[in-house]
């Protein structure tokens, strides 16, 4: 009996133990884990931070200064020195190793923008590269500037080649570098760089100021004046001309908030105004000399204009070629300001695009011949409407002309403005006429041209700004200027005035710009321009306020007898252009693995 018995408990223990391993096999109870040892856990978080580190960490860098100096503005604009900054940096890179944990970091190698640093690294897998630059908030109040770095190449890439442009002057810059791979996981490397100042040394921030405008309440029907910061600045970086007799001339570029992000030098100031296109800005530094300059800096075109002497008023055409006012030189003393030529990229060449000495043979004859009046048209504005068509501006007739077929063979459409002149010519018929008689602008400076629909085709805005030089309708007491807007019909053969709005203090040296919808405008006189919406209702005046400078008894005394040159700043040019045309892409560019992207293809 007992024997029995302690086969059945023999049994028991044996069926319990199944039961308890196919209960452990099965997940339905745990056993309890051991107990980490210290030594465990501390190697534990030492991985995550070693792994927290490698994907997020500071770095140290040398940046490298002053490698290629240049004697004067115009032998940074020659194939010669950028040939040799480019061949320069190319035997940097292949006997570097360049990583993003060791980059190769070169402030403004190709001297066209004092606050960049050329930047080149590659990576072990193909990413995307974004930057950032801000500095301090306890010491400094300007805003972070960066943003998505554009594509050098478009396919596979492990080499990032860009510029860190936008560096603050005379602070402690921190830059960040944020690098995304094809599974979306994203790296940063932070670095510390002390830059010192522009070349310039003044004007690295101005002082902005909102507008106001007059608002209706819905409610109770008053009026009243508001700030006018909620009407939004259109997104863009500023190009300030300015013109000073202590300094080389620079543009200078500046974001929203005043804060000077870039200069580029010039041989001269000409043209008022530079153009961007396809990634890269386009660029006067002489009345002889158009350059284009790539985002890294590098200045990759030259085109010299040698049997010409350009005016001043350029504009592009939608492929993307150069029309510009011009001087023929080897008629300079008999005829001037008297056509329009093309910088063609198509076959790298400059030639005549439009003479008006052959397109308006009797005036030029009546005009220019039989009274020795060289300067006999005046064309000093020149905008691309479509369509093998431009809009000019001439000053001697007070008058805008349309013209067609530019390409081949012109012909003026219409004349808009004051006959004068012309009264008496075959050109008399051309001229709309005058609805409403009101007194024509009486300096055609500039023109512009603004679309009026997509239905009424023959019916368009032409813009003009009158300086008030020779005023005839109204009493100048002040050298004020206006906006002036026509509106064209070229079926009714009509022109209207559609309106006129008085702008700040103007000289000879204003420029007034559209961007977008809204204007830029600077009067040529003081260190101070303006943004204005599209109804002319000031947004913002950005202002540049020398410092004052404390002087002695004795530094008065002798100033007063011996005057120092005049150092002030005057604004003469304004434009604006989008970064994400020139500086930044869209949206990040993630690179894909050719091996990665199979891979998830076939897992779909």
């Amino acid at each position: 009996m007992k024997k029995v018995n302690g086969i059945l408990i023999v049994i028991a223990i044996l069926s319990l133990g199944l039961l308890f391993f196919i209960a452990y096999a099965t997940g339905l109870i745990e056993l309890p884990q051991k107990q980490s040892e210290p030594d465990d856990l501390q190697q534990q978080v030492k991985d995550d931070y070693a792994r927290d580190f490698t994907k997020n960490k500071e770095i140290t860098v040398k940046v490298s200064e002053n490698l290629f100096l240049y004697r004067d503005i115009q032998q940074v604009y020659s194939y010669e020195f950028q040939k040799e900054v480019r061949d320069n940096i190319e035997r940097m890179i292949e006997v570097g190793d360049y990583t993003e944990d060791n980059p190769l970091l070169i402030l403004n190698p190709f001297c066209t923008n004092s606050q960049s640093l050329y930047t080149y690294f590659e990576t072990s897998y193909p990413c995307a590269v974004s930057y950032s630059i801000h500095t301090s908030a306890l010491t400094s109040a300007v805003p972070d500037f960066g943003g998505h770095v554009k594509a050098v190449e478009v396919g596979n890439s492990y080499v990032h080649e860009f510029a860190i442009t936008g560096l603050v002057p005379n602070e402690k810059n921190i830059i960040s570098l944020y690098m995304v791979d094809e599974k979306g996981e994203k790296r940063q490397r932070t670095f510390y760089y002390d830059f010192g100042n522009v070349y310039s040394h003044r004007e690295t921030a101005l002082n902005v100021a909102a507008g106001t405008k007059t608002v209706t309440d819905e409610e109770t029907g008053e009026e009243k004046t508001v700030n006018a910061s909620d009407i939004t600045l259109e997104e863009g970086l500023y190009a300030v001309f300015s013109q000073r007799n202590d300094f080389a001339p620079y543009v200078k570029i500046y974001d929203n908030d005043g804060y000077l992000r870039s200069e580029i030098p010039l041989e001269e100031v000409f043209a008022k105004k530079l153009l961007v296109k396809d990634g890269e800005i386009y660029l006067f530094v002489s009345a002889n000399k158009l350059v284009r300059i790539n985002s890294l800096g590098e200045v990759t075109h030259i085109y010299r204009i040698n049997d010409y002497t350009l005016t001043g008023d350029w504009c592009m055409d939608e492929k993307g070629n150069i029309l510009a006012t011009a001087t023929r030189n080897d008629r300079m003393r008999t005829s001037m300001r008297d056509c329009i030529v093309i910088i063609d990229f198509t076959d790298e060449d400059i030639y005549m695009l439009i003479d008006f000495a052959k397109l308006m043979t009797d005036v030029h004859l009546l005009e220019c011949v039989a009274k020795s009046e060289p300067d006999w048209i005046g064309i000093t504005g020149v905008s691309y409407v479509g369509e093998n068509m431009i809009v000019v501006s001439s000053e001697k007739l007070n008058s805008m002309i349309k013209i067609r077929r530019i390409y081949n063979d012109p012909r003026p459409v219409y004349f808009a403005g004051d006959p004068g002149k012309l009264k008496g010519t075959a050109y008399e018929d051309l001229y709309l006429n005058n609805e409403g008689n009101f007194a024509f602008s009486s300096t055609t400076d500039t023109v512009g041209y603004i679309e009026y629909d997509k239905i009424r085709t023959t019916r368009q805005y032409i813009w003009t700004m009158d300086r008030n030089i020779k005023y005839k309708y109204g009493k100048k007491e002040e050298p004020f200027g206006y906006y002036v807007r026509y509106l064209t019909d070229e079926q009714e053969k009509t022109v209207r005035l559609y309106e006129s709005v008085k702008l700040p203090k103007v000289t000879e040296d204003f420029s007034l710009y559209k961007f977008n919808d809204n204007w830029l405008y600077v009067g040529g006189d003081e260190s101070v321009f303006y943004e204005y919406d599209q109804w002319f209702d000031l947004i913002a005046t950005f202002t540049f306020t020398p410092e004052k400078v404390r002087k002695t008894v004795e530094q008065m005394d002798y100033e007063e007898d011996n005057p120092p040159p005049d150092d002030s700043v005057k604004y003469i040019g304004i434009c604006k252009f989008d970064p994400f045309d020139y500086l930044f892409a869209e949206e990040e560019i993630v690179y894909k693995n050719s091996a990665y992207e199979e891979q998830m293809n076939a897992a779909e």
